[in-house]
């Protein structure tokens, strides 16, 4: 199938599903409530309303987006990086982000597609889970915007609602989450990443590798919890960031995410730790072919672009200026 039938198709698709999920609107009389049209210039995105495209390069990708606010004001983005940082620490499917220079709001995912179709089970859980944490996410995000507020205080105030998403328990036993580990373990294996440790509970597996780079030790570990259907995969550098470096750090963070559908990178404040973070769902069971999709992806970013946030690339220019230099190098941009 030639590249702009495909798309068609699976967009056509994505559409179908988000209308066989009867989703009501959202925040005013017609949020959401139509993904875009065919004829609609789908290298912009109507505020409010949820974006469907499909990207194909060496891995093909369903893509969601939303623009939540045209324009930040200029005296609180600082904050609004803040906050969503600490939101993004919470999400694995899906993340938001500011465009640099427009200052944006944008919400995002993205589902990898194996072949010619996309798969309707995984992306109507993708897409169930994104409307979730967006409608969770919005009433701290608006009270930002309307209101001061402290961000870490905010998102403390979600504490409480996650649990509200469509989390929904699946019946696994030990047998489930020993078939998981062994998978985990193949493709682990499958990519070079040697096990250095691994767990097994009643409601939870985990494996972690650890190793080293030319510029910076890195650790990567896949865990799924509490039988939620849903696999997290973290790489991360376990060396901490000094505490002046986190609010440019947050911002690099940002920049990275601005670009980004797979992988998000967020700031953990409690260790001053750099990760990378996505996940992958079970449909009931671990795709192994999708998990050395976005496993190679996790990989590939996290050793490209960690070593900036630890000052390990060249002296002669500041890590932000390092950082939008990779990411001009790699990234096309999407217009807003």
């Amino acid at each position: 199938m030639d590249t702009e039938k495909k798309r068609k198709q699976i967009i056509g698709t994505m559409k179908e599903c988000f209308e066989q999920l009867g989703f009501p609107d959202l925040r005013y009389g017609n949020a959401i409530a139509h993904p875009n049209a065919d004829e609609e210039n789908v290298g912009h995105i109507v505020p409010s309303a949820i974006r469907f495209s499909y990207q194909e390069d060496y891995y093909s990708r369903a893509l969601i987006d939303m623009v939540i606010h045209d324009k930040i004001p200029d005296e609180k983005v600082a904050s609004f990086r803040e906050l969503i940082n600490l939101i993004n620490m919470d999400l694995a499917f899906d993340h938001f982000c500011l465009i640099p220079d427009c200052n944006t709001l944008v919400f995002r995912a993205s589902l990898f597609v194996p072949g010619d179709q996309l798969p309707r089970n995984k992306f109507k859980k993708i897409l169930t889970q994104y409307l979730a944490d967006y409608i969770r996410c919005l009433p701290i995000i608006e009270k930002l915007l309307i209101e001061e507020g402290n961000p870490y205080e905010l998102f403390q105030s979600l504490a409480g609602y996650r649990s509200a998403g469509p989390k929904e328990k699946s019946q696994r036993d030990m047998a489930d989450y020993e078939k998981l580990r062994q998978g985990i373990k193949r493709v682990f294996a499958k990519v070079d990443l040697p096990v250095k440790d691994e767990m097994i509970t009643d409601s939870s597996v985990h494996v972690m590798s650890r190793f080293r780079t030319t510029k910076c030790r890195i650790e990567v570990t896949a865990f799924a919890l509490n039988y939620t259907g849903q696999l997290y995969l973290q790489m991360f550098n376990p060396d901490a960031l000094p505490g002046n470096m986190i609010s440019e750090a947050v911002e690099l963070a940002n920049m990275f995410n601005s670009t980004s559908y797979v992988n998000h990178i967020f700031i953990l404040h409690r260790h001053n730790i750099v990760s990378l973070l996505t996940g992958v769902i079970l449909d009931p069971d671990l795709d192994e072919v999708e998990l050395e999709y976005q496993l190679k992806i996790l990989f590939s970013e996290g050793c490209k672009y960690l070593p900036v946030f630890l000052g390990n690339q060249s002296a002669n220019t500041s890590q932000k200026e390092q950082m939008k230099a990779i990411l001009d190098g790699c990234c096309a941009k999407v217009i807003y």
